[in-house]
C-alpha cells in the first residue's frame, strides 16, 4: 500500500514553485505526493509545527530574505530531529556542505533542479525513517 507523502518546499521565489507544482504535478494527482509550498520561511515554520511528523520531508532554499535555510533546518531540528530536512540552492560549496552535514541535513540538491532525481528522493524515502510517536 502506497501512502501518500507530504513534502514542504520553501524557497522564496516564486517561479520554483510554479515549477516545482507543473512538474510534480503528475504525482500529486495520482495522490502520491501532496505539496506543501511556502515563499515565507516563517509561515512554512508555522506549518510545520502544526503538521509535525505528519510532513514526509522539507526541501529548502539557503538564500532567503527573512531566515535562510540553515536557520529554518535548526529550527524544524530543534523540535521534530528526526524530520528529513534537504537542502536545495544555487549555491553550492564546501561550506555550505559541511555546514549541511553539521545539520544533519538528508541530502544537498543544487538548482536547477532535476525532478527525475528529485522524485527519486522522494521516492526513497520511508515514513518508518520518521518516529510519528512524540
Amino acid at each position: 500500500m502506497s501512502l501518500c507523502k507530504t513534502i514542504v518546499f520553501i524557497d522564496d521565489e516564486s517561479d520554483f514553485h510554479f515549477i516545482t507544482k507543473i512538474k510534480l504535478s503528475q504525482e500529486v494527482q495520482t495522490k502520491k505526493i501532496n505539496l506543501a509550498c511556502f515563499d515565507n520561511p516563517l509561515n512554512a515554520l508555522e506549518f510545520i509545527s502544526e503538521q509535525g511528523y505528519s510532513i514526509t520531508a522539507v526541501f529548502t532554499d539557503l538564500k532567503m530574505g527573512k531566515l535562510d535555510g540553515f536557520g529554518v533546518i535548526s529550527r524544524i531540528h530543534a523540535k521534530f530531529p528526526k524530520l528529513p530536512c534537504y537542502v536545495i540552492s544555487a549555491y553550492d560549496s564546501n561550506r555550505c556542505r559541511e555546514r549541511a552535514k553539521d545539520l544533519a541535513v538528508s541530502g544537498f540538491m543544487e538548482k536547477p533542479i532535476d525532478y527525475a532525481k528529485l522524485l527519486e528522493v522522494i521516492d526513497s524515502i520511508s515514513p518508518s525513517l520518521i518516529d510519528s510517536t512524540l
